[in-house]
């Protein structure tokens, strides 16, 4: 893979190994990956009921399985819109605009 300061990196087909299809019934935001598996925080802001994929959770998926395992809701947790998630020190940190952070200790992570 070519260094950052090379310019520009695009991807075409030819760069793909493998693929599959995962539906989401949610409006995706950044995920992060740890593990073999995928963590996407999903949903939007509290006043959106009435729209398609508005719930708030994180959606997990197993990269091997090419399935979804798991859903983790954040209804009771935030009424924030969650955007992005990654790991520090074997915790799930999950960014909800617009300044809300929450951090989950997940088993499988043990």
């Amino acid at each position: 893979m070519p260094l950052i300061s090379e310019g520009d990196i695009i991807f075409t087909n030819k760069d793909v190994e493998e693929d599959f299809k995962v539906s989401f019934p949610h409006v995706l935001q950044g995920g992060t990956i740890r593990k073999g598996k995928l963590y996407l925080p999903v949903g939007l802001p509290a006043g959106n009921e009435n729209r398609r994929g508005n719930e708030r959770a994180i959606v997990i998926v197993d990269l091997k399985k090419t399935k979804i395992t798991k859903i983790i809701s954040l209804q009771d947790i935030t009424k924030s819109e969650p955007e992005g998630a990654g790991f520090w020190n074997n915790k799930l940190i999950i960014y909800c605009a617009p300044k809300n952070i929450y951090e989950f200790k997940l088993r499988d992570l043990r």
